[in-house]
């Protein structure tokens, strides 16, 4: 029976959203498969594990900066002592989305989902995103970005450049999920100290155009080698853009996390340009070396049918099980496939050469 350890939490503005998450996926983890092995990083960055982490009443009792009643998890380095056979990371933002812990895995020879280091650390910057889309000729909104030092010594010139983008604008922390930090500025006037806020959330900060006319599309991307595209879906606003309250806190108590908003499932598009959406979505996963399972954001004009790419979610919220049961694939058979990716992936690095002989350190006479 494979060992498997669920990984979430940590020193993030989105750690209980990763809790969510987490918890949702252990309860449909086929027990008879696996040995489930909750692996929870609390807010000051402390490693635990125990049987009550499963529970989301566990969570709503504690302080989760420093937790009770369970035991300290260290992660060995000795690849013969692992207590983990293999890994399912349900972070969102902050340290655990961004490349940090892929990289501890890699160092730690575990095999884990998800994009690896490099994938998930430009996937994670959305300015870095946007330099990869427009080098491969992507259509995505017109955008400016800085840094805080760069507002701080050209503060009117970078406010012109806004302002030529025109009304309304979308100020967004460079790394930052589920719509935290984000700000739509309709007036000139706010743009100063809204920066100043959003500021708070990171020191890169992108800017961009709203797209009138336009409606928000999301697919989801599973798989290694092979990959199959879920079906569409529209996510409903109900503020001036899809917010943390739409995105998680829309359920009535009957779910959590993202499968908890509301939602169009098909996307009220037409057949050709769900098409289209799916087949920007393969593109785009394999150009930022994607595997696991990725959730990909876009703004369409459902009568003009142009399509704009806005992100990558490379641990999306809920594991988008929601847009894999619409298109066929239960929660279970989706850890599973996880589990197998995750493997496949693991497996295929250890066929290559890592090591290289020479006789360069010899002693030379």
């Amino acid at each position: 029976m494979k060992k498997l350890a669920v990984i979430y939490g940590g020193i993030s503005t989105e750690h209980e959203v990763s809790i969510i998450t987490a918890v949702a996926l252990m309860e449909n983890v086929d027990q008879k498969k696996y040995q489930l092995i909750p692996v929870y990083i609390d807010k000051s960055g402390q490693w635990w594990t125990g049987d009550e982490l499963m529970d989301m009443a566990y969570y709503r009792t504690q302080d989760l900066f420093n937790p009770k009643n369970i035991k300290s998890f260290h992660l060995s380095h000795n690849r013969k002592n692992h207590e983990i056979d293999v890994a399912i990371l349900c972070f969102h933002g902050g340290y655990g989305e961004s490349g940090n812990i892929q990289g501890l895995l890699e160092l730690a020879g575990i095999p884990y989902q998800g994009p690896e280091v490099l994938g998930s650390s430009a996937c994670f910057d959305k300015i870095i995103t946007r330099q990869i889309l427009a080098s491969e000729g992507i259509g995505q909104t017109e955008y400016i970005w800085f840094n805080d030092y760069d507002w701080q010594e050209n503060k009117k010139e970078i406010l012109g450049k806004i302002i030529k983008l025109g009304m309304p604008v979308f100020v967004k922390p460079s790394r930052s999920g589920s719509s935290i930090g984000i700000a739509r500025v309709t007036n000139e006037n706010a743009l100063e100290k809204v920066i100043e806020q959003v500021l708070q959330f990171d020191y890169r900060i992108l800017v961009e155009a709203e797209i009138k006319d336009c409606i928000e599309v999301n697919v989801s991307v599973l798989g290694g080698d092979k990959i199959e595209v879920s079906i569409t879906e529209q996510p409903i606003k109900t503020d001036q853009f899809l917010s943390f309250t739409d995105k998680y806190e829309k359920g009535g108590g009957k779910k959590s996390g993202m499968a908890s908003a509301n939602r169009r499932i098909p996307a009220p598009i037409s057949a050709n340009l769900a098409t289209k959406v799916q087949e920007f979505a393969k593109k785009i996963f394999r150009i930022f070396d994607c595997t696991g399972v990725v959730r990909i954001d876009f703004f369409v004009d459902p009568s003009e049918e142009t399509i704009y790419v806005t992100e990558l979610n490379t641990i999306p919220g809920s594991m988008s099980c929601y847009l894999w049961a619409a298109s066929g694939i239960s929660y279970p058979q989706l850890v599973d496939r996880l589990v197998e990716i995750a493997q496949e992936r693991f497996d295929k690095k250890k066929k290559l050469i890592q090591s290289f002989e020479s006789n360069i350190l010899e002693k030379k006479s």
